[in-house]
């Protein structure tokens, strides 16, 4: 499989977390096959700070993750720390801090391999929203001029 193909395990995944999704909240964004990202624009977080599923082709596994991709975000890289290490209480999945990301300004992320059921890898982005989301919120807009 090239990395312009459709991969349908990826597929799979983002169809089985949209249908649960909250409104304002599904995977819709992304102009490659390998990525879809949730962005957080009506709860006023510019796209800079999203949520977003991988499809990791190299390491054969699917990844929900959140990424900082903008300098004026990087603040919040010390808060993506703080989830470093812990564990999805439901799904398994081992937050981490991510360095694959390299033009990134942070990314946490839970990966999963292609054999893990896509019911599975969606559930985890829905906890990692509902354990970070909060946190996140609240940094943002601590760390944002009121002119955002």
């Amino acid at each position: 499989m090239n990395r312009n193909d459709e991969n349908p395990v990826f597929e799979r995944v983002v169809e089985e977390y949209n249908k649960n999704a909250p409104e304002g909240l599904e995977a819709k964004f992304g102009k490659k096959t390998w990525y879809r990202e949730i962005h957080l624009n009506e709860r006023g977080i510019k796209s800079e700070v999203h949520y977003e599923f991988c499809d990791n082709r190299d390491d054969r596994n699917v990844s929900a993750d959140i990424h900082l991709q903008h300098p004026d975000v990087a603040y919040l890289a010390d808060t993506l720390h703080t989830f470093d290490g812990k564990k999805l209480p439901e799904t398994g999945g081992i937050m981490k801090i991510s360095d694959a990301h390299r033009r990134k300004y942070g990314v946490l992320s839970v990966e999963f391999p292609y054999d893990e059921p896509a019911e599975n890898i969606a559930n985890a982005m829905h906890e990692l929203i509902k354990i970070t989301l909060g946190t996140i919120e609240e940094k943002y807009k601590e760390g944002t001029p009121e002119t955002v």
